[in-house]
């Protein structure tokens, strides 16, 4: 090995060599302060790529979670209302029922009628106003949305092609998924009109129309009852709905909920630090740098002992 003062050849590569192992001992501070081993592309490019495909994953299942509780409630508020709407049409065919009998005045009528109408007034309120952020849940307003139309240039001129079936597409959409398949990404909400009128929608009396029902005369009372009896099976068919569609909806919280944890699981093992291995070449390049750095301090001697030789 050859003496010379020009270039340190031996403290160069020590240099280099420690310049390796401080920045080795920099990223290792880094994961163990941060707690995950990718801390930047350079890291892992491919797995930091799809660390940040599973974060947008995760972010917009989140958001479709929160969606999802959003329609329970929704549902919820249809179906107490519903209920309300149940308690009425029950005390009207108690009313009904009263005067059906032959032993009222005609007075006593019209006070029974009253209380009919009353009860009749405050159903047609309850399925008026009963709404969910801004959104009118029973007056038949929900299921004549056309969701198909409301989708956009993009939708109706470039796919004109495809063969939409619009009453599938009628209701209050739900939306959970990540793209806009209606399999797997979305489904609607649909709730029949449950005021009087779409109560009595299918009553077909076989031998009087009456524009409205009454209890004014033992005949209507009659009549009335028949007429009921259809409003209550109508009421019954939205809040089994209701409570299916509920179901429904807690069954796709269910599946998203675990769908989030398995995909954070995968996103885990690809970006959660092990600190016990991380800790180990923590400590060797630590000790590494160290040693390097002494090591660095004696080979810049070196060119010293050549400056010896000139002293003889």
């Amino acid at each position: 090995m050859s003496l010379n003062i020009n270039i340190n050849t031996t403290a160069t590569r020590v240099a280099h060599n420690l310049d390796s192992h401080f920045n080795n001992l920099v990223k290792s501070v880094n994961k163990l302060s941060s707690g995950t081993k990718l801390n930047s592309s350079a890291d892992n490019p491919i797995q930091y790529a799809n660390h940040n495909i599973y974060q947008g994953k995760i972010a917009v299942y989140n958001i479709g979670l929160v969606n999802l509780n959003e329609a329970v409630s929704m549902a919820q508020t249809a179906e107490s209302a519903i209920d309300k709407i149940g308690e009425n049409l029950i005390r009207m065919k108690e009313i009904a029922e009263q005067a059906s009998t032959g032993t009222y005045t005609e007075e006593q009528r019209l006070i029974l009628h009253s209380e009919f109408t009353t009860a009749a007034i405050e159903i047609d309120r309850i399925a008026s106003f009963t709404k969910f952020k801004d959104t009118y849940l029973l007056d038949g307003s929900i299921s004549s949305r056309n969701n198909s139309d409301r989708m956009g240039s993009w939708y109706q001129t470039v796919n004109r092609e495809l063969n939409i079936d619009k009453e599938s597409m009628e209701g209050l959409k739900i939306h959970f998924g990540d793209s806009s398949q209606e399999s797997k990404d979305f489904y609607f909400f649909k709730m029949s009109d449950l005021r009087m009128p779409g109560l009595l929608s299918e009553y077909q009396p076989d031998k009087e129309v009456f524009n409205k029902i009454s209890v004014s005369s033992q005949h209507a009372a009659q009549n009335a009852l028949e007429a009921i009896d259809v409003a209550i099976a109508a009421k019954n068919k939205a809040k089994t709905y209701a409570g299916i569609f509920q179901n429904r909806l807690e069954s796709s919280i269910h599946h998203l909920d675990d769908h989030v944890y398995r995909i954070s699981e995968i996103d885990s093992k690809i970006t959660d630090l092990d600190m016990a291995d991380e800790i180990t070449k923590y400590t060797s390049y630590k000790m590494l740098s160290e040693t390097t750095t002494a090591i660095l301090g004696q080979a810049n001697i070196l060119p010293q002992i050549a400056l010896k030789l000139l002293q003889r």
